[in-house]
């Protein structure tokens, strides 16, 4: 069970429990190919335009466009649904630069605080286990999936956090996520 989240180093850290987190391409759920802590790479072009710094796994040594694409190309054509992410390290020599990945998710949480401070102005006036937790389904659904969900938004500008924690439920995310985020907008009650 993970803890109440409320700090920014703490969130990043559930993200990527929640998310998964690899150094290498593998298929997601949905079998796209991804990086990182979710970081969707739609084509093999798009692997190489990523900056992600890719190097060769065994030796350290960079890696060429040629070798990112062929690596894009095995795993775009493993099977799908392995889980962990590691399930894929036979289809791929490569591996992009942690701080180039940690700099992605930076800016991609960046950008769910943005999508929900859009969808809530009252965000920053919430307690921080609840700001984390909008900003976790900020992060999974994107602005136009999280404006979806008037009744959470209503149930927070009651303060109404047991209620709040309810709405936040998502389908097609595993229970243990939902079930976090409710704990942490749960929290608030004291």
């Amino acid at each position: 069970m993970s803890q109440i989240v409320t700090t920014e180093a703490g969130f990043l850290e559930q993200l990527k429990v929640f998310e998964g987190f690899a150094r290498h391409m593998y298929l997601d759920t949905r079998a796209n190919v991804t990086i990182g802590t979710g970081l969707l790479l739609a084509s093999a072009d798009a692997a190489v335009a990523a900056g992600l710094g890719f190097t060769q796994r065994q030796t350290g040594a960079p890696a060429t466009d040629a070798a990112v694409r062929d690596d894009y190309d095995r795993v775009a054509g493993a099977p799908p649904a392995r889980y962990p992410p590691s399930e894929y390290l036979p289809y791929t020599d490569l591996v992009a630069s942690l701080a180039a990945l940690n700099d992605e998710l930076a800016a991609r949480v960046d950008t769910a605080r943005d999508d929900a401070r859009a969808y809530d102005t009252r965000f920053d006036d919430y307690p921080a286990s609840v700001r984390y937790g909008l900003l976790d389904l900020a992060f999974n659904l994107g602005r136009p999936g999280l404006l979806e969900y008037r009744r959470l938004r209503a149930a927070l500008h009651e303060r109404d956090w047991a209620s709040a924690a309810e709405e936040s439920y998502r389908y097609g995310v595993q229970d243990t996520r939902n079930q976090a985020v409710a704990r942490w907008i749960r929290a608030a009650t004291g």
